[in-house]
């Protein structure tokens, strides 16, 4: 009998875990320089640029019509028993802290002004 493979539940915990604990010098490099050429300044990978789900457990909010920078990650397929078997690599948006707001405020968030950080409506 074949052994069936799942991907497991992402929960917001678990992405905020992946985010601060992934070593990966490409992705870096690749969120460094897009957010540099929007004409910020402040950008630490890890610290105050993440994945919507990682917002998410620290509290925060993705402003609508936010646009990300895309960024590849691994996620972890188990089998029946829970073991991580292999890895898949996804394609991932992340945003800066300024895309953010507090989750359940209805304020805007203070980038908006910042050209390209969102969506023309």
């Amino acid at each position: 009998m074949a052994t069936k493979f799942r991907r497991t539940k992402k929960t917001n915990f678990d992405a905020l875990n992946r985010a601060r604990n992934n070593t990966s010098a490409i992705n870096e490099a690749i969120v460094i320089d897009h957010f540099s050429r929007l004409g910020l300044t402040d950008i630490r990978p890890r610290q105050n640029v993440l994945s919507y789900h990682a917002w998410q457990a620290l509290g925060r909010q993705v402003a609508k019509n936010a646009t990300g920078c895309m960024i590849t990650t691994r996620l972890p397929i188990k089998d029946d028993e829970d073991k991580t078997k292999f890895l898949i690599p996804k394609g991932v948006p992340v945003f800066h802290i300024l895309q953010t707001v507090p989750a359940g405020s209805m304020e805007e968030p203070e980038g908006k002004s910042i050209a390209g950080l969102f969506k023309a409506e």
